[in-house]
């Protein structure tokens, strides 16, 4: 016997004892929720510094948002100030392989400057003189007759044509940088710019080489401007730069320079401060800047009706007005060509589109911007939602804490949507909201932690409770080993090597009502039995060996049917049971000389026969013999049934705990994965105890970790025959 505890220190009798619990539980719990806050303060320092170095850099979450603005409120595209003269598949199937003669060129660009266009912007670089040239192709043919060299010699230099029709016309050709490149290709002699304020050309993007047209052409053109965009890490167009520093000289974009040709402007005027630039003004208008001098592009969807072919326009198909007082753009459109630009609205649109979209936006004066504000916003907004959390949380109820998120959260996205709607200003409310959450975690853990303050300050009063488990546990373990200490070992049968047998039985609880038998009958006659009785726990596990007793006794009472066998073990059982408990089994006979089979299955679940190399559909299974269950008719005349059993067949015999073995979301192990795990046992023709191993595995797989449902039990025996 155990000793009593002592009135003194025994927590149920000592007056004290409630006392320095209650005191002992408000100190823990106090230093929980410091330690909780701690957490969730150095969780939101975390969050503050990630946020930081995100707005150095745009993160994929920001940008990922950026797009989602533009994606539920496109910019209306109304007017169309410019139009587009795309280098299509219609032209180069009239016209040929690209490049064309620079004669095409002139052409295309005189046509548009006769209908009536105040300004052409070339969004292409000819750094290479024309190899189409009369001249030149004449050098090429080492074949061609002298006089009609002399003759194509004669005709004019399709680039000097090209130049003539560019002086001809106010064209702002283009000027490709390269930034992972020093390379330079013609003399840069960039447009005149105005600095206003700091000179703060360090913060723009800044292409050390760069590609231009050959100076025989450029010496006819108006200006020339950056075509380049500033493309993300994920490869969409978002922003261009309005000017950007090329080979260490700043230079305006293509669309500035076709903007200032059209107003006159001696010079693009750019403002900046000691952060960096944020205003661009043309002709009376300010175009807003980021510090590094590009422009967020406020997309639209796709305008097909702005684009003309120009196979259409070096032929003079032109409609009436097209060009009349509009910005023209020559770029390529054609797919093979490459030149196309992944935009925010999932839109794969040419590269000369985003110059028009540009120009569109300055016209109607509708642009996107990420003010100066918006960080110290963002950084107060994570600031303020998170100590809200870390003051609240452990001090509110949890259901108050959902409804303040289920406000909050539509609030501050609502906030968001409306400035990129109604003032076109780009705030990132995802990087705070992820940081609240973030804090949110981290209290949540901290609620944890005091849960289990508590939980610990309680375990004094469940003590006994859980002393008097132990010995109710102790108790049971002693049941299950005496259960499983009278079933039958087959190490004990005889070494016989006609016939292989293995058997195994897991309970669903401590003890179980599953039970299997075997012995052999004499030298030739090998009896086994599978049960189940209806119920759990130590009820059934009694009547189960009660049942096995009276079952082995009819067997050994010189009885030689197994029909007879099973009527008068049901008679037996069912003679002394006031629970009404019931079995249901399957028993048989095999002989070892012949493999024949005699059996009966007394209401039990069906075994399954198998050969080698047998597939799931062709396991049989033994259908006849039998009865109900036993103790259900008392007197009842079971059946016998019989099988001959050939030379390496296999017999498996279960209980329902495999059939009706369940996962988490109530689906059953069921047959047709019984049969196939079998089947590939069969396939290497294993002996009973990996096939057992086998099936228990799968059935544990399936299970996944949900409670057993039924007790666990197999029996597989093998007759390998006489030889």
């Amino acid at each position: 016997m155990s000793n009593p505890v002592p009135a003194a220190e025994n927590d149920e009798t000592s007056p004290q004892a409630p006392l320095a619990g209650i005191y002992t539980n408000r100190v823990t719990r106090l230093i929980a929720t410091a330690r909780g806050r701690a957490l969730g303060l150095l969780v939101l320092a975390i969050g503050l510094i990630a946020l930081v170095i995100s707005n150095q850099e745009h993160s994929d979450l920001r940008l990922d948002l950026f797009d989602f603005y533009q994606q539920i409120s496109p910019r209306e595209r109304q007017a169309a100030p410019a139009v587009i003269v795309a280098i299509d598949e219609k032209s180069l199937a009239e016209l040929g392989q690209w490049p064309w003669p620079r004669s095409y060129m002139a052409g295309i660009v005189e046509n548009i400057t006769n209908s009536g266009a105040l300004v052409i912007g070339i969004d292409a670089v000819f750094p290479d003189a024309d190899r189409l040239s009369p001249s030149r192709f004449a050098d090429g043919q080492l074949d061609m007759p002298a006089d009609v060299k002399e003759r194509l010699h004669a005709l004019p230099d399709t680039d000097e044509t090209f130049a003539r029709a560019l002086s001809r016309s106010r064209v702002v050709m283009a000027l490709a940088g390269m930034s992972d490149s020093e390379e330079k290709i013609g003399r840069l002699r960039p447009p005149p710019v105005f600095m206003k304020g700091s000179n703060k050309t360090d913060k723009l993007l800044n292409f050390p080489g760069f590609v231009q047209t050959r100076t025989e052409i450029l010496k006819g053109a108006a200006s020339l401007g950056v075509i380049n965009a500033a493309t993300e890490i994920d490869g969409v167009i978002r922003r261009l730069p309005m000017i950007a520093q090329v080979d260490g000289k700043p230079v305006p974009a293509i669309t500035m320079e076709m903007w200032r040709q059209v107003t006159g402007e001696p010079a693009a005027s750019y403002l900046a401060d000691d952060r960096g630039f944020h205003t661009a003004q043309i002709g009376g208008l300010d175009i807003p800047l980021q510090d590094d001098g590009t422009m967020f592009v406020p997309f639209g969807r796709s305008r097909p009706d702005i684009y003309i072919s120009a196979s259409d326009v070096l032929a003079g198909r032109i409609p009436p007005d097209f060009f009349t007082d509009k910005l023209a753009l020559i770029g390529v459109s054609a797919l093979g060509l490459g030149d196309r630009a992944l935009t925010p609205l999932f839109e794969k649109i040419p590269g000369v589109e985003v110059h028009a979209q540009i120009i569109e936006a300055v016209f109607t004066q509708t642009y996107l911007s990420r003010p100066r504000w918006a960080f110290p916003a963002e950084f107060a907004l994570m600031t303020v939602l998170s100590l809200i959390l870390i003051i609240l949380m452990p001090m509110t109820a949890t259901r108050w804490l959902v409804a303040i998120i289920i406000v909050t959260t539509p609030v501050v996205v609502g906030v968001g949507i409306a400035h990129h709607m109604h003032l076109g200003l780009l705030i990132d409310i995802a990087s705070p909201l992820v940081g609240v959450a973030a804090t949110g975690l981290a209290m949540l853990a901290s609620g944890i932690v005091i849960a289990q303050a508590r939980r610990r300050a309680l375990e004094a009063d469940l003590q006994m409770q859980r002393e008097a488990r132990a010995r109710i546990d102790g108790e049971l373990a002693a049941a299950t080993r005496i259960q499983l200490g009278l079933l039958p070992n087959h190490t004990e049968l005889p070494d016989d090597p006609r016939y292989d047998l293995a058997a195994f039985l897991e309970p669903a609880r401590e003890v179980g009502g599953d039970l299997y038998d075997f012995f052999m009958i004499d030298e030739n006659r090998l009896f086994f039995a599978v049960g189940d009785v209806s119920g759990k726990g130590v009820g059934a596990s009694l009547f189960m060996a009660i049942s096995k007793a009276l079952y082995k006794s009819s067997v050994l009472r010189g009885l030689t049917d197994i029909d007879e066998i099973t009527a008068a073990a049901n008679d037996e059982i069912a003679r002394d049971n006031p629970e009404m408990l019931f079995v249901t089994l399957f028993a048989g006979i095999l002989d070892l000389n012949t493999g024949v089979l005699d059996f009966c299955n007394a209401g039990h679940d069906l075994p399954q026969l198998y050969g080698p190399d047998t597939r799931p559909e062709d396991i049989a299974s033994l259908e006849e013999g039998g009865g109900p269950p036993l103790c259900v008719m008392e007197g009842f005349p079971y059946m016998a049934a019989s099988t001959q059993m050939k030379s390496g067949d296999t017999l498996v015999v279960t209980t329902d705990g495999i059939g009706e073995a369940m996962n988490h979301d109530g689906e059953l192990y069921g047959s047709d994965r019984l049969l196939a795990t079998l089947s590939k046992a069969s396939e290497g023709q294993d002996d009973p105890d990996p096939v057992i191993k086998n099936v228990y595995d799968d059935v544990k797989r399936h299970a996944d970790g949900a409670p057993p449902s039924d007790d666990l039990t197999l029996l597989v025996v093998r007759w390998n025959g006489t030889n």
